[in-house]
C-alpha cells in the first residue's frame, strides 16, 4: 500500500493503526510505503516512528525534498 502524505501531522498514527488493524485480519502479506511531499509539520518524524514501529512489517518510507504537487 502507498500512502502520499502532506501534513498528515493529525491523523496519520490513528489512519495508520487501523490500516494496519484491517490488514492484519486479511489473509494478505502487505507492505507499506509512506511518501511525504516536503510536510511543513511533524509528517516526517511520525513516518519515521511509525516505519520503526513496523518494521517487522516492511514499511519504508520516501521523503521528497521539495513539494513536488
Amino acid at each position: 500500500m502507498i500512502i502520499a502524505c502532506y501534513n498528515e501531522e493529525g491523523v496519520l498514527e490513528h489512519s495508520v493503526k487501523e490500516i494496519v488493524r484491517i490488514l492484519d485480519n486479511t489473509v494478505f502479506t502487505y507492505e507499506v510505503i509512506f511518501v511525504d511531499d516536503c510536510s511543513k509539520d511533524k509528517t516526517c518524524e511520525i513516518i519515521s516512528t511509525l516505519c520503526e514501529k513496523y518494521k517487522d512489517k516492511g514499511f519504508r518510507s520516501i521523503f521528497h525534498s521539495k513539494n513536488t504537487g
